[in-house]
Parts: structure tokens; sequence; C-alpha cells
């Protein structure tokens, strides 16, 4: 683990809740973070919800806090979030137990 390495993530909103929980959902900001919570994805008792500070904030190093986690990766469904997706993907697989990718429905009749 680097040195200095804080295993709460402060600066990824809600990230100290990433240490207890099974299972990870990452947003992008709080705001979708909130509506999340606010719907009862965590009601589950082993889900978290947490917000990254932006689609192209994301160091390499965080990943070491999802370690052995289920993580959902549930970014804006934008340009910069298709890349951090895939960024955030290839450093989160070597050390996640799983990685799933939340899109939402986009069909005309849902």
């Amino acid at each position: 683990m680097r040195e200095g390495f804080e295993p709460t993530l402060p600066w990824i909103w809600r990230g100290a809740l990433i240490q207890r929980a099974e299972r990870v959902i990452c947003c992008e900001g709080k705001t979708d973070t909130i509506s999340l919570v606010d719907i009862g994805i965590e009601n589950d008792g082993i889900t978290v919800a947490v917000g990254l500070p932006s689609a192209s904030t994301f160091e390499h190093y965080w990943a070491l806090a999802f370690r052995n986690k289920d993580v959902v990766l549930a970014l804006d469904f934008d340009h910069a979030g298709h890349k951090a997706t895939e960024r955030i993907g290839r450093l989160l697989k070597p050390v996640v137990k799983s990685l799933a990718y939340w899109q939402p429905d986009t069909s005309a009749d849902h």
C-alpha cells in the first residue's frame, strides 16, 4: 500500500463508507449519488454509493480502496463518462472481486 494512503478516501464523496461495503456503486458527483441513496440502493445493508469528483478524476492508487469489492461504475452516459468508465475499469479490474457497468435504459418505451 502506498505510504500515506488514507483508505477512507476523503476526496471521494462518502469514500469512508467503502471499507464497510461489499458492493460499491461509483457515481459521477454528489447529485447522482444522492439520487441512488434516495431510491434505496443501500437498503440491502451491503451496498454503498459513492461520488467521484468528476469523470476525469480517479487517481490510480484509489483502486486499492476497492480491493475485493463488487464494484459498479455508474458514470454519466456521455462522452466523458464513457471514457472515464473505460479508464477506471482498467484500473479497478485487477483488484476488485467483480466489475459491472450501469447504463441507463435509453429505449423509447421505458
